[in-house]
């Protein structure tokens, strides 16, 4: 009898080494280690978020089809970005990292362990995340708040219309370029 298949959303960001190319090779490994990637959003540039570094971020998001629950999805991902050279450190605040792969969601799931919350808590907080989110899966409706994606990206875009800075955000490069 063949597993079920998870329909997993998952972001990934770098800002050490070549942070493209960070991306590029953990899309190898996620294929290879977790499952089929269906659908990736453009790579977008940004700022550091939590700390200050002279490092912009590049940030992706990914939709992937996986036969691996939540419990062994999270060992898995942990896995790749040690393969990758990821230095986890003993400190509480935010670091430059070669890679970061953070689970947002695993179908319409709720989940909050000590080791993993799904969807991820601080989506709607991070403008990095949920600009290639809304990218590949805008009609997603979230399964806590029962809400589109689109609607927080709009209230989102609606709190940086009233800043006079321009967006943060950079598209580096699409499939579509």
């Amino acid at each position: 009898m063949k597993k079920k298949d998870f329909q997993i959303v998952l972001s990934i960001g770098s800002n050490l080494g070549n942070p493209k190319e960070n991306i590029l090779k953990s899309y190898d490994f996620i294929e290879i280690k977790i499952g089929k990637i269906i659908k990736k959003s453009s790579f977008y540039s940004s700022k550091s978020w939590g700390f200050d570094s002279e490092n912009e971020f590049v940030n992706s998001c990914i939709i992937i089809n996986s036969e691996h629950p939540p419990h062994q999805l999270i060992k898995l991902i942990k896995c790749i970005e040690k393969e990758m050279g990821r230095v986890y450190s003993n400190s509480s605040t935010y670091e430059d990292r070669i890679i970061d792969i953070d689970i947002l969601f695993v179908d319409d799931l709720i989940l909050k362990t000590n080791e993993l919350q799904i969807p991820h808590p601080l989506i709607y907080q991070r403008d990095f995340v949920l600009i290639p989110l809304k990218e590949i899966c805008s009609d997603f409706i979230d399964p806590q708040t029962k809400k589109k994606l689109n609607e927080f990206y709009i209230k989102l875009k609606n709190f940086f219309a009233n800043f006079s800075k321009k967006s943060i955000f950079v598209l580096l490069y699409s499939d579509e370029t």
